[in-house]
């Protein structure tokens, strides 16, 4: 829950958020495997081989297994969330704004600058494949960044 107290601190979503994203969660570790996915919708989305589990705030969390993703990107409404879990995270040798342009620049909306550990220092966290992205956007203006 570390990156959920992160969030909260960084401003990212509120105190009430932050308790809401914590009770999701703990409703919902249980059921996430390697290579799952959550769905936010507030639809009742009927996608097979996905757990769906309801909040109070009126948004239904499914895990979907990596098996059910493409029906379920069929099956997303335009206001629906698709997050992977696969994480990763990177240590980054640059100053954050650099880091952040990189992902903006990339339209990436999982992965954050997780910690900010130094000047030049700082770590990224988030699906695995949006960190690979900025890693290699990074790589080409600083060959050496990554070993």
């Amino acid at each position: 829950l570390g990156e959920t107290a992160a969030g909260y601190a960084r401003g990212v979503q509120s105190e009430e958020e932050t308790i809401k994203i914590a009770y999701v969660r703990s409703q919902l570790s249980h059921r996430i495997n390697v290579g799952s996915f959550v769905l936010k919708t507030k639809r009742d989305a009927r996608i097979s081989g996905a757990d769906p589990h309801c909040a109070s705030d009126g948004w239904r969390y499914y895990v979907v297994p990596a098996a059910a993703l493409e029906s379920c990107k069929e099956a997303m409404g335009t206001n629906d969330e698709l997050f992977d879990l696969t994480g990763q995270m990177a240590a980054v040798g640059l100053e954050a704004t650099a880091i952040q342009v990189a992902i903006d620049e990339l339209g990436l909306s999982q992965v954050c600058i997780a910690c900010y550990n130094s000047p030049k220092g700082q770590v990224v966290s988030g699906p695995e494949v949006e960190v690979a992205a900025v890693k290699e956007c990074l790589a080409k203006s600083v060959p050496d960044l990554f070993w």
